[in-house]
């Protein structure tokens, strides 16, 4: 009886004792050359018979194909390759999702940045020749488009606090964020000035979220204070703000009044602090 066995690096071989036993019953019927011919071709027929009875009773190892494992296979894999299998499996299997945020590593700024530049760059690869501005156009970019606004939206809101701890990340993408919106090709398109007008706003009230959360983490103490405007500063936010509010119809002016009226808040305090200690020296020594 034939058996299935995994394929294994080396040669196969029958069991010892199978070959043994073999070559013992062919020994057995080997006649003397001295024997007449009648008896040496019967003996001949039992021998070959024999042998032909033996082969077909020995286990001969039968090898199939096999799929490479699936640890071997993901390894195999490319980077589209992979994208597209962890969606499908998402999609068949929405229950996994939870253990694979749990098991993902963080996702860097740079990593996020160039994600996001190269779903940007396809809207810019995809527009007709001369870049003609019209509907068009806009029509021809429109799924380059939504696919970048909609990557852009998963990603802002995986830069909010609390997912986010760190301000200066979240200020990072978003101001990388709004740099890309306001370079949006111009299209002549109802549809599409609705569509840019709307992620101003939504750009706008991120920024305002974000430097309200630092604010509120950093007013305990006055020290603390002082860490939120040297960001401020740091980042050149007030600049950064005013020339985003000049190009996006002043949708930025309430992050302004914002930041104005915390840092001159802090500016105050900082002017109308005394120091009574000569004050008191002198008085003392009268």
């Amino acid at each position: 009886m034939s058996t299935i066995v995994g394929f294994q690096w080396g040669k196969i071989t029958p069991k010892n004792n199978e070959k043994t036993n073999r070559n013992n019953d062919i020994t057995k019927f080997k006649f003397n050359s001295k024997k007449r011919k009648f008896h040496e071709e019967k003996s001949n027929d039992k021998v070959e018979k024999l042998e032909s009875d033996i082969n077909k009773r020995a286990k001969v190892p039968i090898i199939k194909g096999e799929r490479l494992p699936v640890t071997r296979m993901i390894e195999s894999l490319n980077h589209e390759n992979v994208v597209n299998l962890l969606t499908e499996l998402v999609k068949v299997h929405p229950e996994i999702t939870k253990t694979i945020n749990e098991l993902q590593p963080k996702i860097s700024i740079e990593e996020s940045i160039k994600l996001i530049s190269n779903k940007f760059q396809l809207i810019k690869n995809n527009l007709p020749y001369k870049e003609e501005l019209n509907d068009y156009s806009y029509l021809r970019i429109k799924p380059y488009l939504n696919e970048f606004l909609n990557c852009l939206s998963d990603f802002i809101l995986n830069y909010l606090p609390p997912i986010e701890t760190n301000f200066i990340n979240s200020l990072t993408f978003i101001d990388f964020s709004t740099n890309l919106i306001i370079e949006l090709p111009d299209f002549k398109n109802k549809e599409f000035e609705y569509i840019k007008s709307k992620c101003f706003e939504q750009i706008s009230n991120t920024w305002l979220i974000i430097l309200n959360e630092m604010f509120n983490e950093n007013n305990d103490n006055e020290e603390n204070l002082y860490n939120f405007i040297k960001i401020v500063n740091d980042l050149d936010l007030k600049n950064k703000i005013t020339s985003y509010n000049e190009l996006c119809d002043n949708k930025f002016e309430h992050i302004l009044e914002f930041i104005n009226s915390k840092t001159k808040v802090n500016s105050i305090n900082e002017f109308i602090t005394i120091d009574y200690s000569n004050y008191l020296t002198a008085n003392s020594s009268t």
